[in-house]
Formats: C-alpha cells, structure tokens, sequence
C-alpha cells in the first residue's frame, strides 16, 4: 500500500496555483510540484501542517491511500538522480552539512 499527497485534486478543487501555495507557504517550488505530480518520496510533518493549514483542511483530507508501492526505488532512480536521493538521506556531517554541501 502506498499514500500520496492530493495536491493535483485540491489545488483543481480550489483554483489555487502551485505558486499561490509556496508564497503562502514558503514551500520550496519544486517540493510543490513534486507533490503535485505524485512524485515526491516523502514528506516532512511541517510541510503536511503548512499545506492543511494553507487550505483549511485537516492532514488527513491531504493524503490519499493506493495499492502498490509507497514511493519508487532508489535503485529505479536515472544514476543522477540516484545520487542526489542519497545525498538526501545521508547524515550531516560533524560541521552540520550533507555530503556535496560548500561551506559558508
């Protein structure tokens, strides 16, 4: 079983713009279009309590339950976007950055 997020159907629902939703917010645009497209991997909690509160709906009015697999595979992921999912997930350093992240 797999949740997604139902951006596409509530923005649809309502006539707000992807753009609408980051400037009321503060969503990065491309995590907005990746939940609207169905492909994000993941989602934090904060994100979730910003998007129902921006709409005035309850958390679990944004999320949807499907059969089949909860988000894809890293190893199903083109080698360059393979390598940024793991960047993603890899733990900050003892300077508090990621992996491939400059210094101030």
């Amino acid at each position: 079983m797999g949740v997604r997020v139902r951006l596409a159907e509530i923005l649809a629902e309502t006539g707000t713009s992807a753009a609408a939703v980051c400037r009321g917010t503060g969503i990065h645009p491309e995590s907005v279009q990746r939940l609207k497209d169905g492909t994000a991997i993941g989602i934090e909690f904060d994100t979730l309590d910003r998007l129902a509160r921006f709409f005035g709906r309850s958390v679990a009015d944004l999320l949807v339950t499907f059969d089949g697999p909860s988000a894809v595979a890293i190893h199903d992921l083109p080698p360059s976007a393979e390598s940024r999912a793991l960047e993603a997930l890899a733990p900050p350093n003892r300077a508090g950055r990621k992996p491939g992240q400059p210094a101030e």
